[in-house]
């Protein structure tokens, strides 16, 4: 008895679980079926969000201490918190996301080259 309450206790409920049904049900939709497959697009949906937090972060400080954000991800009118605007077409965000890996490969290779 007391493992079934330990059980019900780490189940998400209420406004989350229902956020997370809404992707979950949009995704399926879209064709994405494969359980394993959607939770892949929805870590590639987290990266996204966590890189606009970084960049939106270092946006306030250039504000703040008066210089300009040098080579900045996502550029201007490319915000993860309004999506809609910027892409047509839901797959064009894994698009962007395929051209960020490129971008960061790249750089990844220069610093390699530079100090190692």
């Amino acid at each position: 008895m007391a493992s079934n309450q330990n059980q019900n206790s780490s189940t998400i409920t209420g406004d989350v679980k229902s956020r997370i049904d809404k992707i979950w049900d949009t995704l399926w939709a879209g064709g994405i079926t494969v359980p394993v497959t959607i939770l892949e697009q929805l870590t590639y949906l987290f990266f996204i969000k966590l890189l606009d937090d970084k960049q939106r972060r270092e946006e306030s400080n250039a504000i703040e201490f008066g210089y300009e954000l040098e080579d900045p991800l996502f550029k201007k009118g490319e915000k993860w918190t309004n999506p809609e605007t910027v892409y047509d077409d839901p797959k064009d965000v894994f698009a962007r996301i395929d051209a960020l890996e490129a971008q960061f490969a790249a750089k990844q290779q220069e610093f390699k080259q530079k100090y190692l």
